[in-house]
């Protein structure tokens, strides 16, 4: 994707994401990208590490959003941030993300405002690397991402093979450009909205319930049934009108009142 002239579209328009910034070099890649996503459509709410703004300013990142950027975890004004954060995303981006960022998602660590949004939201995450070759191949930092894309299903866009920070030669590390990014994103969110249309059997079972076949896809859906005989019940729509947190019980064996779907 060329990012020299955006107009909003899909998949990214109206989209909320949550751009998650670490303490990187690469981090000023992460304003073009802020941008981007904001000339796509998208509403980018950037949380920033404080080893992040060592190398960038939230003032950047708002200049090309339009929205206040968010640093910290405790705070008067903005108690439980987090949640917040972690419930209206579409998706959260961490880019780019450090080693020791790395280390603490995959030890499911809360000790910042950005890992505590990754634990409290239940929307897809990508993860893009940025890192000497080094610590990139070092057995751990393999673990750590082996870890978040196998057993967490986090998505790990790159690192890519190039040039690194001052001083140091190509290697793997570099973390993607930009537009590779937006790729990925768009490739998430795609999945997302396809998997909200997915039709879903459900068999019916005593007193008026019904037992679901297949986990929910999507987060914030509500099911519309019809009967298809006397023991089944067919989903013939899926629509965004129900909170979130209702749906928490609606997994794989579950129980589901006939009453809550109609």
């Amino acid at each position: 994707m060329s990012t020299g002239f955006l107009s909003p579209r899909q998949p990214w328009q109206g989209r909320r994401v949550v751009l998650g910034v670490t303490g990187s070099i690469a981090a000023y890649k992460a304003i073009a990208l802020a941008r981007s996503l904001t000339s796509l459509g998208a509403a980018v709410d950037t949380v920033l590490t404080d080893g992040a703004r060592q190398f960038v300013s939230g003032i950047s990142f708002e200049g090309v959003t339009g929205r206040e950027s968010a640093t910290e975890l405790f705070s008067v004004d903005k108690s439980a941030l987090h949640i917040s954060l972690g419930i209206e995303a579409d998706v959260v981006c961490v880019a780019p993300a450090t080693a020791d960022f790395i280390a603490r998602s995959s030890q499911g660590r809360a000790n910042d405002l950005l890992s505590t949004t990754l634990l409290a939201t239940k929307a897809p995450i990508v993860i893009c690397p940025a890192m000497n070759t080094n610590m990139y191949t070092h057995p751990q930092t393999q673990r750590n991402l082996k870890y978040l894309s196998e057993y967490l299903s986090y998505t790990v866009a790159g690192p890519a093979k190039g040039a690194l920070a001052y001083g140091e030669s190509e290697g793997m590390g570099r973390m993607l450009e930009p537009d590779e990014i937006i790729e990925e994103i768009g490739k998430v969110v795609s999945i997302e909205k396809e998997q909200s249309n997915i039709h879903f059997t459900l068999e019916a079972s005593m007193s008026n319930e019904l037992k679901v076949d297949q986990s929910l896809a999507h987060n914030g859906c509500c099911l519309t049934v019809v009967q298809k005989d006397k023991s089944c019940y067919t989903v013939t729509a899926i629509q965004e009108t129900l909170d979130k947190t209702n749906l928490e019980d609606w997994m794989v064996g579950s129980h589901i009142n006939l009453e809550r779907c109609m």
